[in-house]
């Protein structure tokens, strides 16, 4: 596990909330799928696989010179291989135009999520359980394969899509990721993940199939795995929130830090 931050100040908390997704560095370092750059200024992933989360770039502090190069090089690579690139714009992000400069380049907004913390202290656990629903760590071939069962459902993705993502988790530090299945009458209905690094607790991959919608599951499996994260002696839990789960987030206790931007870039069809 990497040292669990204590400072739980605004610049500290925004700070932890853009430097977790660089948890998955890893993945995508050993990942064969995937190349993996981690240069001066800017982490970034290549695959063949036709998806923006694949190949993304998850931080970017240069100066104007050196991006137009590296940009360059980026949307070569991803022409090459005709995949979409997924940039993050943090708040910490250069040059300070970058939004501009993408939107230039061809890249177009891809919506602005908030980031959002909670300080484990100010944790509302008193949500009522849910009827009938069980919740375990994914630890073996079969969990992980219900894992993605629930997370395709409910994230309604294409057939590619799940297959590359239950490829993807197979090079996920079991030391540094946990993933839960949210079980009902025997089927699997959700996912959630937490990925520890920057000194916090990430959560990802919060996902309720449709018909299980609206009953508190999102909740308990959420809760679930920061009680795990508690346990731990982490202090502090982190995420990048959908509309749908913002609800959700905020009467578990996270608040907002900042908005950042996503901006997606799409190969020409005719070419």
């Amino acid at each position: 596990m990497n040292q669990i931050l204590q400072d739980t100040s605004a610049s500290a908390l925004t700070t932890a909330i853009e430097e977790n997704v660089l948890g998955f560095a890893p993945v995508f370092r050993r990942w064969p799928r995937a190349e993996l750059h981690e240069e001066e200024g800017i982490t970034w992933s290549i695959t063949d696989i036709p998806y923006p989360l694949f190949n993304i770039v998850m931080r970017t502090r240069l100066d104007t010179e050196r991006f137009e190069t590296v940009v360059a090089r980026i949307l070569g690579e991803a022409k090459t291989r005709r995949v979409p690139i997924l940039w993050e714009v943090w708040p910490s992000a250069e040059p300070p135009d970058l939004r501009a400069r993408l939107e230039k380049h061809g890249f177009v907004p891809a919506g602005t999520p908030p980031g959002m913390a909670l300080v484990m202290d100010e944790l509302r656990a008193d949500a009522p359980p849910v009827p009938g629903l069980t919740i375990r760590r994914a630890e073996s071939v079969a969990d992980m394969q219900a894992f993605m069962q629930a997370w395709g459902l409910g994230y309604e993705e294409p057939e590619f899509v799940l297959e590359a993502f239950a490829d993807f988790l197979r090079y996920l530090p079991a030391d540094t990721a946990f993933s839960y299945v949210g079980w009902r009458d025997g089927q699997p209905v959700a996912t959630c993940q937490t990925v520890f690094h920057a000194g916090v607790a990430g959560i990802y991959s919060v996902a309720t199939v449709p018909q299980a919608r609206r009953q508190g599951i999102g909740t308990q499996i959420v809760l679930a795995a920061l009680r795990d994260a508690q346990a731990l002696g982490y202090k502090v839990s982190i995420l990048h929130s959908s509309k749908m789960g913002l609800g959700v987030y905020r009467a578990l206790g996270y608040r907002e830090y900042f908005k950042f931007a996503r901006y997606v870039w799409l190969p020409d069809e005719r070419q």
